[in-house]
Formats: C-alpha cells, structure tokens, sequence
C-alpha cells in the first residue's frame, strides 16, 4: 500500500506548510485537525463557537463525501478548543453530525490557541473507509 494525499475541494491548498487536508493509507483515512474556514481561507463565524463547529463538521463530512464516504466511518475524534465554557456547545454540535447511533471514540483537549488566532474549535478524525 501506498500513501495517498488528500486534496478537498471545500478548502484552500496548505502545501506552503507541508499540510495535507487528509491521508489515505488502504482503508484508513487521516484527516487533519480542521478549523472553521471556507475555500478561501477565511474564518467562518467569528466569536461564534456553535458556527465554527458546524463548519469544521461539514469540512470534515466534505472530505469523506468527496471519498464516498461518510461520518459513519469515523472511529476517532480528537477535539481542540479554547474555552472551557464553550465545551457543551462543541458536544451539542457534534451530537447533531453523528445522530444516526455511531458514536466515535472521542477525546477533547482545552488549549490556549489554535493556528489562527479567530479559531475557537479544531477537530481532527480518523475513518476507515469501507463499504461495510
């Protein structure tokens, strides 16, 4: 098996930083922690944590579409943010995105700041992409 980069069409290149959006090695899919942007580059719902995640969601739902995939096949989470007061808001928002029975293992971390500096949330996932 070979690696594969994943270029979305939902965003902007990052090849300037060496980032790929996602990693595909056989069945597994790496997707890079996401933040709220749009295909330019530009934050999506400053100062607005429930827009963030939302965006970072359908970012993340994008790229497996684009595969043929879906959220279904995620098996890991892993949740950055910087208020602690905004957590149940992240939780309300993913529950919305996996409200079909999955649940997907999970870990969240609070952090003094992410890349860009309008970023509230980032989340990052792993999927297994099959047709099971």
């Amino acid at each position: 098996m070979k690696l594969e980069n994943i270029k979305s069409k939902m965003l902007p290149p990052f090849d300037n930083v060496g980032i790929g959006h996602a990693v595909r090695y056989g069945e597994w899919l790496f997707i890079s922690g996401q933040i709220p942007i749009d295909k330019e580059g530009h934050i999506v719902g400053k100062n607005d944590v429930r827009a963030q995640t939302i965006q970072v969601y359908k970012i993340i739902q994008g790229i497996l579409d684009e595969l043929g995939s879906g959220l279904d096949n995620i098996i890991k989470l892993t949740t950055f943010y910087v208020n602690s007061d905004d957590f149940p808001i992240i939780a309300e928002v993913r529950k919305s995105f996996f409200n079909r029975g999955h649940l997907a293992a999970s870990s969240a971390f609070c952090v003094s700041a992410l890349a860009h500096p309008d970023a509230l949330v980032e989340v990052e996932a792993i999927a297994v992409l099959t047709d099971e």
